[in-house]
């Protein structure tokens, strides 16, 4: 499963999110990272190796601003792309 986190107007490509995938008792961390290469741009995307798991999967983000936002899906098999909500809807 792969998460492509995008930002608020001052941060839009959500450096320094926290993401935390959470399926059944097992979880998984990820943050967004950037200038971990020489002349070079990482990939900002998050990757996330679940296995065989099929259900569904529980994603937390804690954003650069402290803002949580909480998601769910079933569909594990690919990218998904989330933006910030800067408020509940």
């Amino acid at each position: 499963m792969g998460l492509v986190l995008r930002g608020s107007k001052v941060n839009p490509f959500a450096i320094g999110a926290r993401v935390t995938l959470t399926l059944g008792k097992s979880k998984a961390v990820r943050e967004v990272r950037s200038g971990s290469s020489f002349l070079a741009q990482g990939d900002l995307r998050l990757h996330f190796g679940l296995g065989s798991h099929s259900g569904p999967v529980s994603v937390e983000i804690r954003w650069p601003d402290g803002r949580v936002q909480r998601e769910t899906t079933d569909e594990v098999n690919r990218y998904w792309s989330i933006r910030y909500r800067p408020h509940d809807p």
